[in-house]
């Protein structure tokens, strides 16, 4: 693989780690304009929180279990948490503006 190869991944490569820090940023910005709206924009972003916060949740449970199960030390990166937080969240959001139109 030549230069342009590289170029090319690393090119995608940020372009990812670009989406994840906007969807990061997204997550925040939204649940801290929670309480600016009326209800029905509190509802959709705190069915959205409920499902995210279940998600990890459930995540970080399951890989203290078999952290515990292998006997080896536990290694949780923070940005991917964060990462699939703001995936959960996103797409938790948007089936919750679907459903109750927001």
């Amino acid at each position: 693989m030549g230069s342009e190869g590289f170029a090319l991944w690393g090119m995608l490569f940020l372009g990812l780690l670009a989406g994840c820090v906007v969807l990061i940023i997204g997550m925040f910005v939204s649940m801290i304009r929670m309480d600016i709206g009326d209800e029905r924009r509190q509802l959709i972003v705190g069915k959205s929180c409920i499902v995210s916060f279940t998600g990890i949740a459930g995540y970080l449970l399951l890989e203290t279990v078999v952290t515990i199960v292998r006997a080896q030390r536990m290694e949780v990166n923070p940005f991917s948490v964060l990462t699939a937080m703001a995936v959960i969240f996103t797409l938790a959001l948007a089936w919750n503006k679907h459903k109750y139109g927001g």
